[in-house]
């Protein structure tokens, strides 16, 4: 069934991974219908491409300026993977392959290698960094996009650039790692992990990387491991001054708004296990998914209140993705095998 989703706004499209088929599919969400290139108008809703992927994909992304998704490939063996797929044609998706010499053999590849079993992943939208987090290696892999750009020849003022090979970096975490969230204008991550894993104290914990420093460094004073509840789904807000993190703690029944500036964290109560959030910065509403209760819950983000509970359910992680111009949430239901299309409340 549906595990992710990600949006693309500027070709106001959606891409959902498919996790037992092993897919992505793309899917129009413009109200007025997406003008296919063979004429004609697919609806709204209406799934216009598919692309295969590596096996049980869950985690997505996109870069809209680079016209790539880069996907997690949770099942694939010994190592997890990560692919980047070319979404510039929504309804022609396809993987992304470049040229692999060892000695005085040249082969094709796809994949990049990143740690054991993948699961969120997120993108530095100015820095062209697509992170992943590998919930079994403890880690983050960083991978630098900008090397698939066009090769650029060299001049008397520049040394060019010239297209190569995508690779990972590894950053060291402080527990098993799940949801991703960028911060731009700091230049930092903020990844939720799990602390004490197969004790019987296991607490929650935010780890805040730095994106500034090449590797990625996590940051050891803005990080905190001390939350009495496991987090999973997290995304930025960058409304408030300063600018906040929103995690989902599903123990806490609760939403944590983040300051990694001082480490600080305030509380939301919401719905019985809040699993994954999606969020509209313009709008200031919080939507999470509560997986326990099978429920929505919509939270104010202004006044930090829950404003109304839905009865809408999901069991993955990563369920959730608004579209600001429009303000609908789209959620991969788990639970019914489809796609929901949810307007957001003002």
């Amino acid at each position: 069934g549906p595990e992710g989703v990600a949006i693309d706004e500027s070709r106001q499209i959606a891409l959902i991974t498919n996790f037992s088929c092993n897919t992505v599919s793309v899917i129009a969400i413009n109200p007025n219908g997406f003008a296919k290139s063979g004429g004609g108008i697919a609806p709204y809703g209406t799934v216009i491409g598919n692309v295969t992927v590596g096996k049980n994909p869950v985690g997505i992304a996109v870069i809209p300026r680079m016209g790539l998704a880069v996907v997690a490939n949770n099942g694939d063996t010994p190592n997890g993977t990560a692919q980047i797929i070319d979404i510039s044609n929504p309804e022609s998706p396809a993987i992304v392959s470049w040229q692999v010499t060892s000695g005085t053999t040249t082969t094709p590849a796809n994949t990049v290698t990143v740690g054991l079993s993948p699961l969120g992943v997120a993108i530095d939208q100015d820095r062209a960094l697509a992170l992943v987090s590998n919930g079994g290696s403890n880690t983050l892999s960083s991978i630098d996009l900008t090397v698939l750009l066009p090769s650029d020849p060299s001049t008397s003022s520049t040394k060019g650039h010239v297209q190569g090979a995508p690779g990972s970096t590894t950053v060291a975490l402080s527990g098993p790692p799940s949801a991703i969230a960028v911060d731009p204008n700091r230049a930092v991550a903020v990844v939720t992990s799990l602390q004490n894993s197969g004790t019987t104290s296991v607490s929650g914990g935010l780890d805040v990387v730095s994106l500034a420093t090449n590797p990625p460094l996590k940051s050891s004073t803005a990080s905190i491991s001390s939350l009495s509840a496991s987090v999973t789904g997290i995304v930025y807000d960058p409304a408030p001054v300063p600018a906040v993190f929103y995690a989902t703690s599903t123990q806490q029944n609760a939403i944590y708004s983040f300051n990694p500036d001082i480490g600080s964290v305030q509380t939301i109560r919401v719905g019985i296990n809040p699993y994954s959030v999606g969020y509209n910065y313009q709008t200031g509403t919080l939507l999470t998914i509560n997986s326990t209760s099978n429920s929505s819950s919509v939270v104010d983000s202004q006044n930090l209140k829950t404003r109304q509970t839905l009865g809408i359910s999901s069991m993955s992680q990563f369920a959730i993705a608004v579209d600001n111009f429009t303000n609908t949430a789209v959620i991969v239901d788990q639970n019914n095998n489809r796609v929901v299309f949810l307007n957001l409340p003002k």
